[in-house]
């Protein structure tokens, strides 16, 4: 089954913050399969999130219980009722909120939106991609050229390093969703063995393991965790010497793969496992071997809808350190290489051969690192060492991937809370976010400040308070819609960039 290119086209400003379709006329009943999120969902009728939102009136959970019926509407269905409803006004339905600009470039005039808690104009803001070399991007805008001019299997690769932010499925999603639009889509990339932890939900594709399987993760503080520093690119390892032990993954309804593939750990007393495609063995993989090594196996097949198991024959123990599910080219990969409590340093922990060798099998374009808000979160936080720790953790993702381009996101905001009450931004993130810059700039890496973009300080509190809230209740983390309106203004910067390194006026500059 071959997959048809997306035009390759950008809509105005409006796609690279969240897009709200006008109230259709629903005439699909769409039944909830386990592991199906809302974007998937979304994005397998090639509607909007937002409009089988309101068409079912949901809130903002992504997760939804298997076996809910959805509605889901239609453009047509709308067009022929005439029906048409003006926008929420808040920060998360306007392209005024986060304005997606690359460096230099102008900020689109808009007007401000209401707080419906009564704090007064959210402020606006840009997301403004810096690169003070002027070439720190330059292998990712070589690629983009490639897969825009629709070379024959052409495939920009990302590989995305970070904490709970980058870990959650609405954000990555909406960034790679929003650069599929236009430059056609490869895939989910990277996953995770199996389910290392509960809401891990990665877009299009549902994945699991059977009860027989051990999750280590770097920085493990459970006594029973490997710390051996023989983890997968996304923090965690899956093992076990069960026979018949199985773990998966499988794509969503109507999306669609044409390749598997698994990285496993070489060591010695290594056991085996027969690989499945649809119930089928098509594969094994062998991991013993003298030495500890990152192995893999890949299986190609015809882009269609696949489950793919790993089973084991009980002769030793497997472990396993990643899958991914993959489309041919043209289109972008976007391997989310995240976990829950991450921080940047973390990546000193793994072993560093392996660390290089895992990483270059994946053969990125495109280095993204977001970190901070755990660190920014510690009392006793020592900027000094902080920015040396840091240093050394863009030095090892750069030996390991030299040719990449890289990018270092600052975190959004956050609220502390002194006493029963929400103080604010703390003091030391600006100051932390100062000091990511100048670790970028040093490493010969991009900057894109998302603290700055969400309007500075003060932002989380203004965020939680919009309606519908754009900021959780732990002011921390975003909302589902949040998470959209950052991660499609995230990617709205990077396809500016990339037009103006061509060029060629931007899309949306064009339609301003």
């Amino acid at each position: 089954m071959n997959r048809a290119r997306a035009t390759p086209s950008l809509p105005g400003l409006g796609l690279l913050l969240l897009s709200l379709a006008t109230p259709v006329v629903a005439d699909t009943v769409h039944e909830v399969r386990r592991g199906e999120t809302l974007w998937g969902i979304a994005r397998a009728h090639g509607v909007s999130v937002e409009a089988v939102r309101e068409a079912n009136e949901l809130d903002d959970a992504d997760r939804l219980l298997a076996g809910r019926r959805l509605r889901i509407p239609t453009t047509t269905s709308a067009a022929a009722t005439g029906e048409a409803r003006r926008p929420r006004d808040p920060v998360g339905s306007s392209p005024a909120r986060v304005v997606a600009a690359a460096a230099g470039a102008p900020a689109p005039a808009a007007s401000p939106a209401r707080s419906s808690a009564g704090e007064g104009d959210a402020p606006l803001a840009e997301v403004v991609l810096e690169d003070l070399s002027g070439r720190a991007l330059d292998r990712w805008f070589e690629r983009l050229g490639r897969v825009e001019r629709g070379t024959p299997g052409a495939v920009v690769r990302v590989a995305h390093f970070g904490d709970s932010h980058s870990a959650t499925t609405s954000f990555t999603s909406a960034i790679h969703g929003t650069l599929a639009a236009r430059f056609g889509d490869a895939g989910p990339g990277f996953l995770q063995p199996g389910r290392p932890w509960r809401s891990y939900d990665p877009a299009g594709v549902d994945v699991g393991a059977d009860d027989a399987w051990t999750f280590d993760r770097v920085h493990g503080r459970d006594e029973t965790v490997l710390d051996d520093g023989r983890f997968g690119l996304g923090g965690w390892s899956a093992r076990s010497a069960e026979p018949d032990a199985v773990l998966w993954v499988e794509t969503e309804p109507r999306a669609v793969a044409g390749a598997f593939e698994v990285q496993y750990l070489a060591q010695p007393g290594g056991g085996s496992a027969e690989l499945l495609l649809d119930g089928e063995v098509v594969g094994r993989i062998d991991t013993a071997a003298d030495t500890p090594a990152v192995g893999r196996h890949r299986v190609q097949t015809e882009e269609d809808r696949h489950r793919f198991e790993v089973r084991l024959r009980g002769d030793g123990e497997v472990r396993l350190l990643g899958l991914s599910a993959e489309r041919s080219g043209p289109g972008v990969r976007w391997d989310v290489l995240a976990t829950n409590g991450a921080r940047a340093d973390w990546l000193l922990e793994w072993d560093a051969g392996l660390f290089a060798e895992a990483l270059a099998q994946r053969e990125p374009d495109l280095v993204v690192l977001l970190y901070g808000t755990n660190e920014a979160a510690d009392d006793d936080l020592d900027l000094d060492r902080y920015a040396g720790r840091l240093a050394e953790a863009l030095e090892r993702v750069r030996n390991a991937a030299p040719e990449a381009s890289c990018l270092v996101v600052g975190p959004p905001d956050l609220s502390h809370r002194e006493r029963r009450a929400w103080r604010g931004t703390p003091e030391r993130l600006p100051e932390l976010i100062e000091r990511q810059r100048a670790r970028a700039a040093e490493a010969g890496c991009a900057f894109l400040d998302l603290f700055a973009a969400m309007g500075g300080p003060g932002a989380m509190d203004r965020w939680v308070a919009a309606d519908p809230p754009l900021g959780a209740r732990d002011r921390v983390h975003l909302t589902a819609r949040g998470y959209r309106v950052l991660g499609e203004a995230l990617a709205g910067a990077l396809l500016r960039a990339y037009d103006a390194s061509t060029g060629a006026a931007s899309p949306a500059a064009a339609a301003e």
